[in-house]
């Protein structure tokens, strides 16, 4: 590797290492000769020397009428990257909490329209586990490809359900359905509750929340670790209070 590629990795840029490099084995010279030991036009040598002297690795030596031009002592460039580094030790605190600030925000991701929720019912369905409240009643009003496609997803991919549906013939039909399949377990929500009029999926680390309310057709699904552990509690919870189904 040349001189002034491994002066790239060091954060100057290839014409910037090359006029460096340029005056420092010519030592107090013209712009002209610097830019032909460089091998770049003069014009532009011109302006990276301007560059160069910001960033003190080249001073001017005035000699008469001429303007020569003297690289620094390359320790400069060590100078550098070490006050750079004690400037990065200062901010990185602050960046990692930034950092730490942006990943604890939940995703959200809106879905709308009959389109909009048949895909994010599909979303779901590529889980390895699935925790439910649903309502199927509320599900085949406006869906029955949904639930026909929950039937045909949840036996041949062995995805583990744990539903917990309401207490309307139409739950109760599904429910003596999927029964049959030993990865789907079915609870009944008493009937002393009020049915529920969304249904929620909980994953590993996001829930979708599905409405169908007055017709407005819409699903979230909230990407969040802390928010999915807490609604998952809220099932347990809700599980045990439910009523075993017989079929």
């Amino acid at each position: 590797m040349e001189l002034y590629q491994q002066l790239k990795q060091l954060g100057l840029e290839e014409k910037c290492a090359k006029v460096y490099l340029a005056s420092l084995e010519l030592g107090p010279d013209t712009v002209l000769n610097i830019a032909h030991k460089a091998g770049i036009k003069r014009p532009t040598t011109y302006v990276i020397l301007e560059e160069l002297i910001k960033k003190g690795l080249i001073s001017i030596t005035p000699k008469q009428k001429t303007t020569l031009y003297v690289a620094e002592n390359p320790k400069k460039i060590l100078i550098g990257l070490k006050q750079k580094e004690r400037i990065f030790e200062k901010i990185s605190p602050l960046l990692q909490a930034i950092n730490n600030q942006k990943a604890s925000k939940p995703k959200v991701l809106f879905y709308e329209g009959r389109e909009g929720v048949i895909r994010a019912y599909d979303e779901i369905f590529m889980a390895k586990k699935i925790l439910f409240f649903s309502s199927i009643k509320e599900i085949t009003s406006e869906f029955s490809e949904i639930v026909q496609k929950m039937a045909k997803s949840a036996g041949p991919k062995h995805i583990m359900v744990k539903d917990i549906l309401c207490p309307y013939p139409e739950d109760l039909a599904y429910a003596r359905k999927m029964a049959r399949l030993k990865n789907y377990q079915i609870r009944i929500l008493p009937k002393k509750y009020k049915p529920f009029s969304i249904n929620c999926a909980i994953l590993e680390n996001k829930i979708a929340i599905f409405s169908y309310f007055k017709k407005e057709l819409m699903a979230i699904i909230i990407e969040n670790q802390g928010i999915a552990d807490s609604f998952r509690t809220l099932h347990q919870l809700a599980w045990k209070s439910a009523e075993t189904f017989k079929n």
